[in-house]
This record gives structure tokens, sequence and C-alpha cells, in this order.
């Protein structure tokens, strides 16, 4: 199994992939949001000039705030400074958009990206439509050294929603979901697999990257401990990810974990100015627990989101998760204070067993 960290990009702590990197994580994942963080691009750069063998992954672009011939030139050129070791994330965008007040990107866009940047990453000609006017493009120069594309980038989608997963089963290399315990990855599969087989694919054929927050329990920590020092809000935004489609399907989530989903999703609602109150729910993001909100985190929904216990119950949760086809597990810390720890402790308690 591979492992990797998702990190939201900051310009002045690029060394932090090295750290990781030397630690035995595979690879390293960039978030996207640029009324949140640093640009992403510029930052996988300076990771890329101080690591060797991590794979670096945008995690995840859109096709709104970048559109698709920007995005497959962005990649490329960290593919010069990487070569072979980087992966195109998509998706719709949801972090992006929002912070924005905006809608993310609709399934039919997110189709047509990823068609677009396929063509393009292999030195294809392509229709592309933009402002009603359609032409063919091409990256005019792949011998000149300013993108590399003979070294293939794959494409993977992240997706929560049902279509948005059989979507990735369709057309992506790999699926990125939010999950930490079997049940979700099954549900998951569940839709995966019938992308796939639209496709005539198998599920074998489309690598399975789970994202979950990681804690290592300390002796005597509570819940609420666990939640306040480890995990922050993660379950909250795992259960908002995901309630469609475990709403669809009971019988592959346990109901009262659904029920869970369900209260999250209900209270969780900005308040105040529509115009307005993005500005204050993004404000928050990623800084860890807002305390008004710890009650909705059930121990279910850790279950369902996180892998917390001693060092050999975090072993074998990631182990249960192999078996049941999950090829790469990223851990995801609350806040970036975290980033430091998580990768010391995660190193510890599961790459060094591996």
């Amino acid at each position: 199994m591979d492992f990797g960290v998702l990190v939201l990009a900051q310009i002045d702590a690029a060394g932090l992939a090295r750290h990781a990197e030397d630690r035995g994580f595979t690879h390293w994942w960039v978030g996207e949001g640029q009324m949140l963080f640093s640009e992403p691009y510029a930052y996988m750069a300076l990771c890329a000039t101080l690591t060797r063998s991590i794979i670096l992954g945008i995690g995840v672009t859109n096709p709104l705030t970048r559109i698709p011939p920007v995005t497959a030139n962005a990649v490329a050129t960290i593919n010069v400074l990487a070569p072979g070791r980087v992966i195109l994330g998509l998706g719709t965008g949801n972090n992006a958009m929002r912070a924005m007040g905006m809608r993310p990107a609709r399934l039919a866009e997110l189709r047509e990206a990823i068609r677009i940047c396929r063509k393009l990453l292999a030195g294809e000609q392509v229709e592309y439509t933009f402002d009603g006017r359609t032409r063919p493009i091409a990256l005019l120069d792949p011998q000149g050294g300013w993108y590399n594309i003979t070294d293939r980038i794959p494409l993977y989608v992240a997706a929560g929603g049902p279509q948005a997963l059989e979507l990735a089963g369709e057309l992506a290399d790999g699926v990125i979901v939010t999950a930490a315990s079997e049940p979700l990855v099954r549900l998951a599969q569940h839709y995966v697999q019938r992308g796939a087989a639209r496709a005539g694919r198998q599920l074998s054929d489309i690598d399975f990257v789970a994202i979950g927050w990681f804690y290592l329990v300390r002796p005597g920590e509570t819940h609420e401990d666990i939640i306040r020092h480890g995990i922050g809000s993660g379950p909250i935004s795992g259960a908002i990810t995901v309630a469609e489609a475990a709403a669809q399907h009971p019988e592959l989530v346990d109901e009262a974990l659904v029920h869970d989903m369900q209260q999250v999703t209900g209270a969780y609602r900005p308040a105040g100015d529509p115009r307005t109150r993005h500005l204050a729910a993004w404000r928050q993001y990623m800084k860890g627990l807002d305390p008004a909100h710890a009650g909705l985190i059930t121990p279910r929904l850790v279950e369902a989101f996180c892998v917390t216990g001693s060092a050999t119950e975090c072993l074998e949760r990631i182990r249960r998760l192999q078996a049941v086809g999950v090829k790469q597990f990223v851990i995801l810390p609350s806040a970036p204070h975290n980033i430091v720890r998580d990768v010391e402790e995660f190193s510890r308690a599961v790459i060094a067993h591996w």
C-alpha cells in the first residue's frame, strides 16, 4: 500500500514534502483554494526541487478556476521538475468555488475537463470550446523543454456523490474518496464499479485512494480529547461529502451512521446574508475545530472518517482498508500546525511496520 499526506499549499513550507518523503510517505497531495491557501503549482514546484522520489499530486483542481488547457500546462510543467512523479487530480472545486460564494463545477464540465486534459497530456490535438467558439488546440512545443508530456501523468478524480463516483469509474486512472472504514469504501466502490462497467473496465483497473484524518490516541484520552487535539472538524467535512451516497444505500452503511451524517448536513449551514455568509464560513476552514460544532461529531463519525487509537489499532485499521481494495491511504491533518506531528506519528505507527 502507498501512503500520502494531503496538505494546504503554504509557499514557505515546501520542506515538509522532503520531511514526509524521508519518513516513508510515497505521495504528497496539495490542496487548491485560491481564496484560502498559497498558489499550489508554485508550491509544488518548490516541493519538486526538494524531493527525490515522493509523488506530487494536485489534490484537487477543477474546471472553473483553471480552464483545462491551463491545468494541463501546469501539471506538465511540474513534470519537468519531477519526471514521472506527478498526478493530476480533478474534482468539482467545492472548496475553491464555495469560498467565493459560487457553485462548484457541474459533472458535464468535469467530464469535459477530463477529456481535454487527457488528450493534451497525451500529446494529441483536441477540440476545445471557450466563450462559444470551438477550435482545435494542442501543447504546441513538446520538444522545447517547456513541459513534459513524455512521462505519463495519471488523472485521478475526487468524488463523493453517486454520479461523480460513477464518472471516476468510467474515465479516471484513480478515484479519491473520503473514507476510513470498510463500509464507506464499499459504498464508493459500488458506484465506481457501475461507472467502470459502462466503459468496459474492471474495478481493479482503478487505483482507490482513501483520505481520512489520523490521530494516535494518548493513554487516558476521551472522545472529546480526540476531537480537540487530533481530528478537529474533519468528520463533519467527511459526512457532508458522502451523505447523499450513503442515504441511497443504507444496506452498505449502518443506518445509525446515515442518521449521524444527516444530522450534520442538516445542522451545518452557514447563517447570515446569502451574498456574504461564505466569507465568515470559509475564514475558519482548516483552522481546527469550532467548539460549537463538537457536539455533531459522534463516535460513529470518527470511526467512519478517521483512523484513531493506539499504534497497534491504527495499523490494523489500515490493514483492513487494504483488504477491501484501498491502494493508498492519505492522512489529512486537521490544521497546518499538526502536519509534522501527524507525519511523524503515522510513520512510526504504520509505515515502519508495513
